[in-house]
């Protein structure tokens, strides 16, 4: 079985999206869909609206809450120990989408040491981010 690989650094102008996959998340205001969770193991996964649109992503999952979109060139302009965050493809053999990408060297929330980091990060992320109305738009059901 091959390993997918991080392929290419995405350009600036790209607009990339998280899916809220629960209600919390999907709350405004909230910095729950910027932190790492257990699964994303250290990437913060999203998708590219060049490859995929939104609504096809939230029919793919189970449900989803919502989603929020970011421009690229934005989330590299945010730091974590001085190191940029980066965003790349990040296709996986068995993605529900097409257009799998990670934003890279975000600090891990379930770290204590990394916890205030992670929230801080995350309202960043939040703020520059663009929550989009799904509603009338479902998952399976």
């Amino acid at each position: 079985m091959s390993k997918a690989k991080l392929t290419a650094i995405l350009g600036c102008e790209e607009i990339i999206f998280r899916l809220a996959l629960n209600a919390k998340a999907a709350m405004p205001h909230t910095t729950e869909a910027f932190l790492l969770r257990r699964s994303d193991n250290g990437k913060l996964s999203v998708y590219r609206l060049k490859k995929t649109t939104i609504e096809s992503c939230l029919r793919r999952y189970n449900r989803p809450k919502g989603a929020f979109t970011l421009h690229t060139g934005r989330v590299r302009t945010v730091a974590y120990r001085g190191v940029p965050l980066d965003v790349v493809e990040d296709e996986q053999p068995n993605d529900k989408c097409p257009g799998h990408a990670s934003v890279l060297h975000l600090p891990d929330p379930l770290k204590g040491d990394e916890a205030e980091e992670a929230e801080r990060v995350a309202t960043i992320l939040r703020r520059q981010s663009r929550q989009v109305d799904t509603r009338g738009t479902s998952g399976k059901r």
